[in-house]
């Protein structure tokens, strides 16, 4: 009794560590402690923190074999002791990257990840702590399937593959899933559309009847919810107004989309500027929530003044990201004339894709300037 009261008190108190640890890495920036001496440099931090993910997931390994039956207080509490130290010196880690040192995005995503490890761990140990307590440990059978080490091992192997190298392939990642959510906008939107469509077509040629009519209610599933959400495909105004504006959520998409497989992951020389990148970043969070409140709008029925607020509003993200993208070209449009200047060989040749692809961003922002001016004629008349 007295081991598994040891093994149970060793457990609870990792699950104590887990908790202090969380709460560091969740602490405001402001709040986190810095060194005298200045802190180290990214590459290091994150060799360091990829170390200690590899020695976390070994001490889980270790702690489900532990676990196994007859349990004994030295082989749990020894790993468990080892496992406590490496999840201080993996937290101080996470803490140590720091916003105008190493990169934002890349604090954040840091810290999310250690978040993520911290709290596999600590479920690890409360739900062994509860198999210890009941003595389900001790009954016949291999019981590490009692603990839940298989989800934090696949956890640490994906953070080991995944983690950025710097702040600006952790932009880059997070400019991937935000190219996803406006994708996903898209084909909602598309979708929407074409339900209503459909709806439309058949109540136009009259060709459905009452059962069929019964029936593509109960597979919609919107009978299921009460009279007060029935109807809710689009139809009429609200449908054309979908229409209209669907072309401006699908020219968003694909412009954020090119931003990102078009200028972010392109070698270019000379390479692009940290600051460049932020620029285009800050606005693309934005972007995406602007984008995703027009789409909510046009669910029926339709507010006219609320969607046309919300396409000044993705308008005005646009805005801000043809500015940065302005700043950028006449730099570039600079730079490759002195290295034309220095050059005897003609250079138009190599740079033809370079310029092709640019002409395509400056004619996008055009036609989408072209797209919101037609709405804005268009819902102000309505």
């Amino acid at each position: 009794m007295s081991d598994t009261n040891d093994v149970a008190a060793n457990l609870a108190k990792t699950s104590s560590l887990c908790t202090l640890a969380s709460k560091a890495l969740r602490a405001p920036i402001s709040q986190t402690p810095r060194p005298n001496e200045g802190l180290p440099a990214l590459a290091v931090l994150r060799t360091d923190f990829v170390s200690l993910l590899s020695l976390i997931h070994n001490r889980a390994l270790s702690l489900s074999l532990a676990l196994k039956p007859p349990v004994t207080s030295q082989a749990v509490t020894k790993v468990l002791s080892d496992l406590n130290l490496d999840l201080g010196r993996f937290t101080n880690c996470a803490i140590s990257i720091d916003d105008d040192v190493h990169g934002e995005e890349m604090r954040k995503q840091m810290r999310w990840a250690a978040e993520e490890v911290v709290e596999g761990v600590q479920r690890t140990v409360d739900v062994a702590a509860q198999a210890v307590t009941s003595g389900a440990v001790e009954k016949e059978g291999d019981k590490r399937d009692l603990l839940p080490v298989a989800s934090l091992l696949s956890t640490i192997e994906k953070l080991k593959d995944t983690l950025p190298i710097d702040n600006k392939a952790a932009i880059v990642r997070r400019w991937e899933t935000n190219t996803a959510a406006l994708e996903d906008g898209v084909r909602e939107t598309r979708e929407m559309i074409e339900e209503g469509e459909e709806k439309t077509n058949k109540t136009t040629k009259g060709d459905a009847d009452d059962n069929d009519e019964d029936e593509a209610e109960d597979e919609s599933g919107w009978n299921e919810l009460g009279e007060d959400f029935e109807d809710q495909e689009l139809s009429g105004d609200d449908l054309e107004r979908a229409k209209q504006i669907f072309p401006l959520l699908r020219l968003v998409a694909l412009l954020h989309k090119r931003l990102l497989t078009h200028h972010l992951k392109l070698k270019q020389t000379p390479p692009l500027a940290e600051s460049h990148v932020l620029a285009l970043f800050r606005n693309s969070t934005a972007l995406v929530s602007a984008a995703d409140e027009l789409a909510s709008s046009l669910y029926t029925p339709q507010d006219v003044s609320v969607i046309l607020t919300r396409v000044r509003e993705t308008d005005e993200c646009i805005g801000k990201f043809k500015i940065v993208w302005v700043e950028w070209e006449a730099e570039k449009r600079l730079s490759d004339l002195k290295i034309a200047e220095g050059e005897e060989e003609d250079s138009d040749a190599p740079d033809a894709p370079d310029a092709a692809n640019r002409k395509w961003f400056d004619i996008c922002f055009v036609q989408i300037n072209r797209v919101v001016k037609n709405l804005e004629s268009a819902l102000t008349a309505t």
